[in-house]
């Protein structure tokens, strides 16, 4: 079995319906994205509004993005930075209730039914 290759920086969930974003980071991207997809499909409270779009449109209305890489100790200011800047340019699409948290590089994209 071939191992998965860790992927540390910041990601975005959107779903391609309501436009509504998730901005998060992680030292394995790949591994958060399939937390996401468990929490959203088994209705964990701690996103309703994620789980609400996911009971009305379904999973494969949610896409992975990975907006950045970089370093683990480089994560929490990046994602930082991305919340800022989508919370600005777009409130109300916003899932992330937490403020937290170049140039916008899209290096990859995933439907949430893909990992």
């Amino acid at each position: 079995m071939d191992k998965e290759k860790m992927i540390s920086g910041i990601y975005k969930i959107t779903n391609t319906i309501t436009s509504r974003i998730y901005v998060g980071g992680s030292k394995n991207i790949i591994s958060r994205f399939r937390c996401h997809k468990s929490y959203i499909t088994g209705g964990n409270p701690c996103n309703k509004l994620m789980v609400k779009d996911y009971e009305l449109y379904g999973i494969d209305k949610f896409v992975l993005e990975i907006i950045e890489e970089c370093a683990t100790d480089k994560i929490e200011e990046r994602e930082t930075y991305y919340h800022n800047l989508y919370k600005l340019k777009y409130p109300e699409l916003m899932y992330n209730k937490r403020s937290v948290a170049s140039t916008i590089r899209h290096t990859d994209k995933f439907y949430l039914t893909q990992v």
